[in-house]
């Protein structure tokens, strides 16, 4: 796994500090893209020279959380999901067909206000969905990052 260079390393890990309590500047939150943008280009970089027909975009954890998912027609479920930077993977069988738009919340141990997502089924496997983020706030995106790259960070 790629980590910011040592000299760096501090500066990041004050950055993502701030992103998590919501209280970077917007000169701050800039720096932190930077970082974290090199961060997981090197990551997916790596990965696809492992794997080339992966393909993969985004980065992605083994972690799992507790998420809301609420569809317009179906019931609303509390399920275990995995995640990253582009979308959740879903933990459990539920009734959506592919294109179903969803609306995810998900509350990360990093922040008081849980991130909110517009999702859509991009995949159907026996006992999970694959949702793929279609919308998401700036701010709640750089939360997501934080907790992908702290996750990154534990594992290593």
């Amino acid at each position: 796994m790629l980590v910011p260079r040592l000299d760096s390393l501090d500066r990041f890990l004050e950055l993502q500090g701030k992103i998590q309590q919501r209280s970077a500047s917007g000169e701050e939150r800039l720096e932190w893209r930077n970082l974290v943008r090199a961060l997981l280009d090197g990551e997916v970089g790596a990965r696809s020279k492992q794997n080339p027909t992966e393909g993969r975009r985004h980065l992605r954890t083994t972690v799992r959380l507790l998420a809301r998912v609420t569809g317009r027609d179906g019931p609303a479920a509390t399920v275990s999901v995995s995640f990253g930077t582009g979308g959740f993977k879903v933990h459990a069988a539920l009734p959506y067909e592919m294109g179903t738009l969803l609306e995810v919340s998900i509350p990360l141990p990093q922040s008081p206000d849980p991130v909110q997502a517009l999702t859509r089924v991009a995949w159907r496997r026996p006992g999970s969905l694959g949702l793929e983020i279609i919308q998401l706030t700036e701010t709640d995106r750089e939360l997501l990052e934080s907790a992908v790259v702290e996750a990154m960070l534990r594992s290593r």
